[in-house]
C-alpha cells in the first residue's frame, strides 16, 4: 500500500494505492496520522485501491474519534464497487459517509451540518 497526502484549502486528501490488509494496516494508520497533522477535514480517496479488508476498517474505526475531535469530518471517496459493498456490509457507511467523487466530497464539506442532505455518519451533525 502506498499513500499520498494532497492538501487543499478546505481539506486534506489521503490518496491510497494498492491494497489495505493486515500487512498494510500500520502503513494505512501512519497515512491517516500524516493527513491529520494538517488539521483539516480528511477525504480518504480510494479510487486507486484494489483491496480493503477488515484490518483497514479497524484502522478507520480507531482513527475516527481522534479525527472528529481534532480535525473535523472524515469521508471515504470513490471506492470500487466491491470495496464499497464490503464497507456497507461492515457498517462503515453508518459511521462515515461514502461519497462518489472528490468534487462531491468537497461540496459535502461546504454543506451546513444537519442540512437536508446530512448523513448519519456526518460528524458535523449535532445530536
Amino acid at each position: 500500500m502506498k499513500c499520498a497526502i494532497v492538501e487543499l484549502p478546505e481539506a486534506v486528501i489521503v490518496q491510497m494505492h494498492g491494497e489495505v490488509d493486515l500487512a498494510a494496516a500500520l502503513t494505512f494508520r501512519e497515512c491517516l496520522d500524516e493527513g491529520a497533522k494538517h488539521q483539516k477535514p480528511i477525504l480518504l480517496d480510494m479510487t486507486n485501491l484494489q483491496y480493503f479488508d477488515t484490518s483497514g476498517v479497524r484502522v478507520i474505526e480507531a482513527f475516527l474519534p481522534y479525527a472528529r475531535e481534532r480535525v473535523g469530518p472524515v469521508a471515504i471517496v470513490s471506492p470500487a464497487a466491491t470495496i464499497r459493498r464490503g464497507l456497507q456490509l461492515m457498517g462503515v457507511d453508518r459511521q462515515i459517509p461514502i461519497i462518489g467523487s472528490v468534487e462531491d466530497a468537497l461540496a459535502w464539506l461546504r454543506t451546513p451540518p444537519g442540512g437536508e442532505d446530512s448523513d448519519p455518519g456526518d460528524s458535523r451533525t449535532v445530536v
